[in-house]
């Protein structure tokens, strides 16, 4: 299979207009460091059409640069529907992280769609975490 033709199989209907966010950066770097490290399920489903998955995974990983990105998202960005149930959700977690208890901060797999193009000025900034927890990997901490 050739890139293009893994491309054209994948398509991009699940992902064209869409920009996923999280409000706890820290599930990001311990438990969805497969983004950071591998690129999105769109990524990683072209190129696990080119090469058996471990050498997909092992040709992502040397692309790129594991960036988080800190973001001052607009609420207009994010209506209601979305984000009724995320705040109850982040509001457990940060209770849960005040009363130190896992169950009541569980903040689980949450994230939020924005059907929407994110503003340039809604970008505060970025850093390269130093470690993240490889998921493909055994959740085990790999320098990033």
């Amino acid at each position: 299979n050739s890139c293009q033709e893994a491309q054209d199989d994948v398509g991009v209907d699940l992902r064209a207009g869409r920009v996923y966010i999280s409000a706890n950066e820290n599930m990001i770097i311990e438990y969805g460091a497969h983004y950071l490290l591998y690129g999105g399920e769109h990524a990683q489903a072209v190129s696990t059409r080119v090469w058996p998955r471990h050498e997909a995974l092992k040709h992502l990983k040397t692309i790129g640069r594991p960036t988080v990105f800190i973001c001052d998202v607009p609420l207009s960005l994010i209506g209601d529907g979305g984000l009724t149930p995320y705040a109850a959700t982040a509001l457990s977690w940060f209770l849960g992280e005040k009363l130190s208890d896992p169950i009541v901060g569980d903040f689980g797999e949450e994230a939020l769609c924005i059907h929407a193009d994110l503003p340039p000025d809604a970008i505060l900034g970025h850093y390269h975490p130093k470690r993240v927890r490889d998921p493909f990997n055994g959740l085990v901490w790999v320098n990033a």
